[in-house]
């Protein structure tokens, strides 16, 4: 059995930790009690979330897409920072494309989350619903990332 390195441990900790955050998302918003019903798609859901529902208070509207809104972008930096390994640090197929999707990530969930944050101020400023596309974009990376992630392995040294 290999034993390995501290800097590969603290590495994997830091994955995993990351991939929690993201999972933590994906239960609260999107697989918790009383969420979605049987087959329905998170796209399907994450466009019935945005809108008004009956006799839904402009208040409680504001409340219930800011909250969803801010359990996005914080797991919009999951990302962040994340030390990528050298090319050829790894030789499982699965690892390398994880680690390519991870930069690909890097560079598309920032902008996501800016144009999420940009139609929640809109939409708080002219009291238009929160339009789909922004959330649905960015849950989306989100859990492309939580894929990568899972896959994803430090480089061995």
């Amino acid at each position: 059995m290999a034993c390995l390195s501290e800097s590969t441990a603290s590495a994997q900790r830091d994955i995993n930790r990351r991939a929690a955050v993201v999972d933590s998302m994906r239960l609260v918003l999107l697989d918790g009690p009383g969420q979605r019903t049987p087959g329905e798609s998170v796209n399907q859901f994450l466009a019935a979330v945005v809108n008004i529902r009956p006799k839904e208070t402009p208040a409680a509207y504001d409340k219930r897409v800011k909250y969803y809104v801010s359990v996005a972008l914080k797991s919009s930096t999951v990302l962040a920072d994340l030390a990528i390994p050298p090319v050829g640090a790894h030789t499982e197929t699965y690892s390398i494309n994880a680690w390519k999707e991870i930069v690909k990530l890097q560079h598309y969930l920032p902008r996501s989350a800016k144009r999420l944050q940009v139609a929640m101020n809109t939409t708080i400023q002219t009291r238009v619903p929160l339009p789909a596309a922004p959330l649905i974009s960015l849950i989306n990376l989100e859990l492309a990332a939580y894929q990568a992630l899972r896959d994803a392995r430090p480089a061995l040294r």
